[in-house]
């Protein structure tokens, strides 16, 4: 399910040309790999080095690494891995940033060393970051759904409330449950205090 290659597969250094990692893909699969490598490339192009020229030679170079990102998985997964490394472009976009906020002089090299899956010191990294941006994701919708749970439960214990307190607990529960056994005790310990 990763969109990372497994190193095993992959050759010593980063191939020379596309073809040579399209090899052995189906026309349909070359297809679909080929379109996610070309939106991946455009969006590291934009995002990363939009004040600067990529030499043609080197914008090859950014694809045939990108490309390698995707190739060794199931075709399946190819829209999937991509969303995961444009997702991934974008946070190394915000470091950047956020480094130009604190004055500090934050850069990605050239894109074929830093895209390319055996430099562990770069894009490669990101994983770890994606990682962490995915897990603060799911916490803020979680926070989210015991926010509304709450709210919900508590107007229906208002006089005017068109569902009764004990069918807006069985929904809430039932909800909150299908998500996370402790989002149920997280809204238990909200009404509790509220109440």
């Amino acid at each position: 399910t990763s969109c990372e290659p497994v190193l095993g597969i992959l050759p010593e250094k980063l191939p020379l040309t596309l073809e040579s990692i399209y090899l052995g893909l189906s026309p349909a699969d070359r297809l679909q790999l080929d379109r996610q490598v070309s939106r991946m490339a455009s969006v590291a192009s934009a995002t990363l080095y939009a004040d600067q020229w990529i030499c043609d030679q080197e914008y090859n170079r950014l694809r045939i690494a990108l490309a390698e990102y995707l190739r060794y998985a199931p075709a399946a997964n190819y829209t999937r891995g991509a969303n995961e490394v444009v997702e991934r472009i974008h946070l190394v976009r915000r470091w950047i940033d956020s480094g130009l906020a604190n004055n500090q002089n934050r850069w990605v090299p050239l894109p074929s060393l830093y895209f390319d899956v055996r430099n562990a010191k770069g894009f490669k990294a990101t994983k770890a970051w994606f990682k962490k941006h995915q897990q603060a994701k799911i916490a803020i919708k979680d926070r989210e759904l015991v926010t509304k749970a709450v709210n919900f439960y508590m107007a229906s214990l208002r006089p005017s409330a068109t569902i009764a307190p004990t069918e807006a607990y069985r929904r809430v529960t039932q909800t909150l449950g299908k998500r996370k056994a402790s989002l149920v005790q997280l809204f238990h310990q909200e009404i509790q205090n509220s109440v």
